[in-house]
């Protein structure tokens, strides 16, 4: 995945292009985004090496806040406009299951098990098809899809441990059994947006424009396979099925 730092030094040489007129929505583009994120995963146990966890389990409330960068070209023929953009997001993304289960062992003591998902940044490479409207053919009103990135933490296993104000958090230490893994996922991104172009306003000789986008991404399903670390090692492996809604605003300079 292309670093923060790449992406940054290529909005710069992109500063450099020869600039066009507000109204010209052919040419390069580079902004900002930030937004909110609503996930659904779902731990998948296929192969249960800690011996007590089974049944699939759904995370309900994967959420978070989003934010990052973006460069694009775009083109125009006759006041429809397509082209390609990449962006990619640092995020703050994740969600914690614990149940509640009654030992059966004969100890006479609750069991905990936890479950968990964070995406920890996410990206896409995508087409961008769309009209221009209006009178002075500043809205642009477009659809996007293409590949989407990300890189997603999941853990799951023993939480029996409590703090000293007696809530559960997970027991991964020498006691406790975890599998935790982090894997790059790959999958689609499909969505809409809005951009206008503000009339009369540039940042040296760059056109600014604003936006709203919804985009939606489906990364199927993660695969991880783990060996729990603890006096017991054990193989493990399950799937994660993830997927998130997001929704940003976009701020883009076009030279």
């Amino acid at each position: 995945m292309m670093k923060m730092k790449q992406l940054t030094l290529l909005l710069s040489i992109c500063a450099l292009a020869a600039p066009l007129n507000a109204q010209d929505w052919a040419g390069w583009h580079g902004g900002l985004h930030i937004g909110a994120a609503e996930a659904n995963g779902e731990h998948d146990i296929k192969e249960d090496g800690l011996g007590f966890l089974d049944d699939p389990v759904g995370l309900d409330d994967i959420s978070g806040g989003l934010g990052g960068i973006r460069l694009g070209h775009d083109w125009e023929n006759n006041q429809i406009v397509f082209g390609i953009e990449a962006e990619i997001s640092n995020t703050d993304i994740s969600d914690r299951f614990t149940n509640d289960v009654l030992s059966t062992g004969g100890g006479g003591f609750n069991d905990f098990d936890f479950y968990e998902t964070s995406i920890e940044s996410m990206g896409s490479i995508r087409g961008r098809i769309g009209r221009v409207v209006g009178q002075e053919q500043r809205t642009l009103i477009y659809g996007l899809g293409g590949l989407a990135i990300a890189d997603v933490n999941a853990r799951n296993g023993d939480a029996d441990a409590r703090t000293a104000g007696g809530s559960i958090r997970p027991d991964c230490g020498v006691s406790g059994g975890c599998a935790k893994g982090d894997e790059t996922a790959f999958g689609f991104t499909i969505g809409a947006g809005i951009e206008h172009q503000l009339k009369d306003v540039q940042i040296g000789s760059g056109a600014l424009s604003l936006g709203l986008e919804y985009a939606y991404y489906d990364f199927g399903n993660v695969e991880f396979k783990t060996r729990t670390d603890d006096l017991t090692p054990a193989d493990h492996e399950f799937d994660v099925d993830l997927s998130a809604h997001t929704l940003q605003a976009v701020v883009r300079l076009r030279f």
